[in-house]
């Protein structure tokens, strides 16, 4: 109950963004698309090649 009572006259937070905070969350949100399409990429890059070799080497 002590630590209840010291805390209650602290609730006053800024709860605004500011610009450096929107850059930041858009900034974070271009890496993680540019990461997701890359991997996306990669696997399917990947996946393609697989499926030739398996084929070159059936048919051999």
């Amino acid at each position: 109950m002590k630590l209840m009572a010291q805390h209650e006259g602290q609730n006053d937070l800024k709860r605004t963004m500011k610009s450096r905070h929107l850059f930041m969350v858009s900034l974070g949100g271009v890496i993680g698309t540019g990461f997701a399409v890359g991997w996306l990429y990669w696997l399917t890059w990947v996946i393609t090649t697989a499926m030739l070799c398996s084929l070159l080497l059936e048919t051999t």
